[in-house]
Formats: structure tokens, C-alpha cells, sequence
């Protein structure tokens, strides 16, 4: 047993805080606190998080040279921190350039918020702000996945037809099941899962054989308990919160979901756009309480 005396003890730790010297460089002063590593200075800190970010797409080598990539952008932290890494990577002048051709994938979700006019302002907003990255980019409604999954193959060849019609119909169905769901913890797992399934399928329709999304470590831990409370077993959990999916998605139809901001809390992420001034037209696009309170979900299937 450890004793009090113990030079590892944690009541032996010395407390570290902002105003001192940069731990790396030993000259500039720092400015924020990076877990237990110590204290950075601005320099130092853009340096160690772009470091971590690129480091953890380099140790899981999934993606080919020149394959091409569609990042899952929302407007939120963690999507514009991973948008302003990638065009940076891209540039010319960089010295370890990422060899991938890069697209983003941004899920309309309006159809769920109860302000469509407020909805439609933040949605116009993401799109200006992903039209200012000048990589290609793609808009899809959050409705357009029941026409993709959860239907049989007669009603996917019909709903996969986008007129008014077909996409009026699924918009009521996909407000139909979400008013039938009672709390809020489900609201936000099924929002979770379709939103995941159509990012999969729309970026393999599209032609993008990965999809990056931006979900730090503290999102993932959220998700961890979540899934511990939903009883899920260990291979669940390791495909909800390692750097890759598996072959989860690929089975139903779709391509890699990566995320290689798992290793980087919510905390850093916020101090890095604030010092590189990202913008980010909101936190989160639609919160889980402004979803339409939730009855059957009928003919389509809710098993993946």
C-alpha cells in the first residue's frame, strides 16, 4: 500500500497554474493549463495541439494517400477546430502536407428544431462559413436517412427520389418518432445513431471512402456512459469511442466513421480557436431540449 510519504502520492503533487514559465520552450509566460502536462505559452500550445491531432491520424494509418475525405462539419468547437487543421495541412507551406482531398458533409437538422426560422439562420451561417473554407462542400437533410436506411428496398428505391413529396413524407415520419420518444437521454441516442448512419451513407453516395468527425474526448466520455447505462457490451463501446468505427458502418452499407480529436479535450479545443480566432456559428446547432417531444416507429427498423 502507498504510504503518505510516498513520492508518487498524489498529496505530494505540485500544483501547477498560468503565469509561469512555458514548461516547453522555458521563456514565453503561459496561458492555459493542458491536463497534467503543465502550463503552455501560445506558441507552444498551437504546436502541441496540431501535433496531436495530426499524431493520431498517423498512428492509425486507415487513410490511403490521396484518398478522399469528408469531414462531418456542424458549426459547433470541435467541427471548426477540425476544418482549421485540415486547410492548414492542406496549404503548400506545410512540411508534412496531408496527401487527401477533403470535402465537408454538414446535416441539416432543421426539420427537428421548433424555430424553423431560427434554424434556417444558423444553417445559412454554416454554409457561409464552410463556402469561405473553399473546399467542396455538401448539405444534406437529416430526413433524407430514412429514404437511405431503416426502409425496405421498395420504399428506398421510391423515397430516394428527392421531390417535395417524398421529402415532406419522411420530415413528418422523422417528427412522427421523435414525438413518440419520452426522455431525453433517447432523444439524443437515436439524433446520435441516424445522424452517424446518414453521415456514412451520404459521404459513400458522395464518393468519399471516410468520413472525420470532431468529437473530443469529453463528448466521448459522455457517450461512454451513456452507452454503460444502455447496458451495451465492450465491443459497442470500443466502436463508439476509439479512433475508427471498425467495420460497423461498412457492414450496413456506409464507409469509416475516424475521429481524431479523441484525445483532445473540450477545454483545448476552445482555448485553440479562440487564440487562431475560428469562427464558430454555434456550439451546438440544436439542443436536445428544443427537439419535438416524442409515438411508434412504425414500418422502419431501429436495430443498427
Amino acid at each position: 500500500m502507498c504510504s503518505q510519504q510516498d513520492e508518487f502520492s498524489l498529496f505530494n503533487k505540485q500544483k501547477t497554474s498560468i503565469d509561469t514559465t512555458c514548461v516547453k520552450c522555458k521563456e514565453r509566460i503561459s496561458i492555459i493549463l493542458v491536463g497534467t502536462s503543465g502550463a503552455y505559452c501560445r506558441a507552444c500550445f498551437s504546436e502541441y495541439f496540431t501535433h496531436k491531432f495530426r499524431a493520431t491520424i498517423g498512428k492509425n494509418p486507415i487513410i490511403r494517400r490521396n484518398s478522399n475525405v469528408a469531414l462531418a462539419f456542424s458549426g459547433g468547437n470541435c467541427s471548426a477546430a477540425s476544418l482549421d487543421l485540415l486547410v492548414k495541412g492542406l496549404a503548400m507551406e506545410t512540411q508534412k502536407k496531408l496527401r487527401y482531398q477533403i470535402g465537408l458533409l454538414f446535416v441539416d437538422e432543421s426539420c427537428l428544431h421548433e424555430n424553423p426560422d431560427g434554424s434556417a439562420e444558423l444553417t445559412q451561417q454554416v454554409e457561409n462559413l464552410m463556402k469561405k473554407s473553399g473546399l467542396p462542400y455538401h448539405t444534406v437533410k437529416l430526413e433524407k436517412v430514412l429514404g437511405m436506411a431503416y426502409c425496405t428496398e421498395k420504399q428506398k428505391i421510391e423515397l430516394q427520389q428527392e421531390s417535395d413529396e417524398n421529402m415532406k413524407m419522411m420530415r413528418t415520419n422523422l417528427q412522427t418518432i421523435f414525438k413518440s420518444i419520452k426522455t431525453l437521454t433517447a432523444k439524443q441516442e437515436i439524433l446520435t445513431r441516424i445522424r452517424s448512419r446518414l453521415l456514412s451513407l451520404e459521404a459513400k453516395r458522395l464518393g468519399f471512402g471516410y468520413v472525420i468527425t470532431g468529437e473530443s474526448n469529453s463528448r466521448l466520455a459522455i457517450t461512454t456512459l451513456c452507452s454503460v447505462v444502455f447496458g451495451r457490451d465492450g465491443n459497442s463501446l470500443q466502436q463508439d469511442c476509439s479512433f475508427s468505427d471498425g467495420h460497423r458502418c461498412q457492414i450496413a452499407g456506409g464507409v469509416h466513421i475516424l475521429r481524431p480529436m479523441k484525445n483532445t479535450a473540450a477545454k483545448e479545443v476552445v482555448a485553440y480557436n479562440n487564440l487562431h480566432k475560428v469562427s464558430c456559428p454555434t456550439m451546438f446547432i440544436f439542443r436536445v431540449r428544443k427537439i419535438i417531444p416524442l409515438a411508434g416507429l412504425g414500418q422502419f427498423k431501429t436495430s443498427w
